[in-house]
Formats: C-alpha cells, sequence, structure tokens
C-alpha cells in the first residue's frame, strides 16, 4: 500500500515536473523568435530597407509576443507625428487610427494640449470599445526629440492593472516619459527640459 502511494506521488511529482518544462521550453522558443525578428529588424536597417517595411516588423513583434495584442507608430514630418504603420489591431480602430495626429514643436510633445488631448482621448474611446488597454510611447532621438510615438495595446484581460502600470514604468527614461491613457503619468512636455 505504500509502495502504491509512494509510485502514485512520484508520477504525480514527474507529470507536474514535464509540464512545467514544456512551459519553459515553449516560453524560451518564444524568446527566441523574438529576438530573431529583431536581428532581422536590425538587418533590414542595414541594408535600407524602406522605412514602411521596418516598422511594420517592429510593430508586429507585439502581436507575435502577446496574442491579441498589436501596436501603431505615428513618426515626425514637420511638427505633425502621422500616422504610418500598424498591426495586430482591428480593422475598425487601424482605420480610425489612419486618421489621427499629433503636434510636435521643437522636438516637444504634449499630449494635454487641446488637439493632442482630443486624440489621446479618441484612441482612448477606441481602445477600450474593442476591449484593449492601451498606452502612448514617445519615440525619442539621442538628443530625447520626439520623433515619432507608438501606441500599444494588450487585450483587457492578458495583464493585470498593478502589473500594467510597473510595466509603464520600467519604459521611463526621464521623468513623465510614458503615458497610460487608462491611468496617470504623461509623456515628455513643454515643462521638461533636459
Amino acid at each position: 500500500m505504500i509502495q502504491t502511494i509512494l509510485a502514485v506521488t512520484v508520477c504525480l511529482g514527474l507529470a507536474a515536473a514535464i509540464r512545467a518544462l514544456l512551459a519553459l521550453k515553449r516560453e524560451l522558443q518564444g524568446v527566441r523568435e523574438i529576438n530573431n525578428r529583431r536581428v532581422a529588424i536590425l538587418e533590414m536597417i542595414a541594408s535600407h530597407t524602406s522605412l514602411g517595411k521596418i516598422l511594420q516588423e517592429v510593430v508586429g513583434l507585439c502581436s507575435r509576443n502577446q496574442p491579441g495584442s498589436g501596436a501603431a507608430v505615428w513618426s515626425l514630418s514637420g511638427k505633425t507625428l502621422l500616422y504610418q504603420v500598424s498591426s495586430g489591431l482591428p480593422e475598425s480602430m487601424t482605420n480610425a487610427l489612419r486618421t489621427q495626429s499629433f503636434g510636435c514643436d521643437g522636438g516637444l510633445l504634449s499630449l494635454t494640449k487641446e488637439l493632442n488631448k482630443e486624440t489621446v482621448e479618441e484612441i482612448g474611446k477606441l481602445a477600450s470599445a474593442s476591449h484593449l488597454k492601451e498606452a502612448i510611447v514617445p519615440l525619442e532621438n539621442a538628443a530625447k526629440d520626439v520623433i515619432g510615438l507608438m501606441l500599444a495595446c494588450v487585450p483587457l484581460s492578458a495583464v493585470p492593472d498593478s502589473l500594467w502600470q510597473k510595466l509603464l514604468a520600467g519604459r521611463r527614461r526621464a521623468p513623465q516619459a510614458c503615458k497610460s491613457l487608462t491611468g496617470t503619468g504623461g509623456t515628455r512636455s513643454e515643462e521638461h527640459t533636459s
């Protein structure tokens, strides 16, 4: 009887260990895939591939990493950030994002200016309607001038609010460098001079 209980216990422990190893293997495969995509993007840059194709690969990483996630990118043209590309977002949201732009003056971006604030609110409504959580991350050059903007979206059920806030905080390179549209925070603004 004791031997049977011991054998069953060992089998259950072994089964749990095998499941854990298989989960770890899947996770490592995912990390390898992302690293391979990063290398491919660097190779695209080195070979002077068009910006559109490179940006498409960059935003595609989001949906490859988390099913149901997506991203969009705007790039600077004059004093305006214009929509460039998106991936993994619902078609209705993508169509609406194509019409959105952000004012950017002297390398500074303020999402609290009236026009930008309306755009941010509209994007927040689009994400909520699609059951997504969203964050806007300014893309800066080495001089800390805003040269683009990335919108990242994840399914509401994918990341708890506390973890989402930690992820945003981890992206901060300077005060107010990230903006969660559904939470607190901000982007680099006119008041910030680094």
